[in-house]
């Protein structure tokens, strides 16, 4: 749309302008879903009870790391979790021995310098 606004007021060089212009305003935009979800995520977690963020830990362990900086964004002792973590390590399912060992990383790096 920039390319041919800008072709049809100022010709080449207008065309040439408003086709960065409008990639610039187009990234900018694009940009606001994400922002938005985000910031409703966020707003989830920090509303959330930590009884209702450790059940959310065990069903979701794709957010773990998101939920486990919350908790400890809250003052809570993360070292009961770290046994679910090492769980998911060991498990048959790629994606917890994937999303396991990243929060391992993230919140008990000494632990993870100790597995295979």
């Amino acid at each position: 749309m920039g390319w041919r606004l800008g072709q049809h007021v100022a010709g080449l060089a207008g065309g040439i302008v408003g086709g960065v212009l409008g990639l610039v305003v187009g990234e900018w935009l694009g940009r606001i879903p994400t922002f938005l979800a985000h910031r409703q995520f966020s707003k989830e977690l920090s509303q959330a009870t930590v009884a209702e963020l450790e059940q959310r830990l065990v069903e979701q362990c794709f957010i773990s790391h998101l939920i486990l900086a919350e908790l400890r964004r809250r003052g809570v002792d993360l070292a009961p979790y770290e046994s679910l973590l090492l769980e998911w390590v060991h498990s048959d399912s790629p994606m917890h021995q994937q999303f396991g060992r990243a929060s391992l990383q993230l919140f008990f790096p000494q632990r993870t310098a100790t597995l295979k």
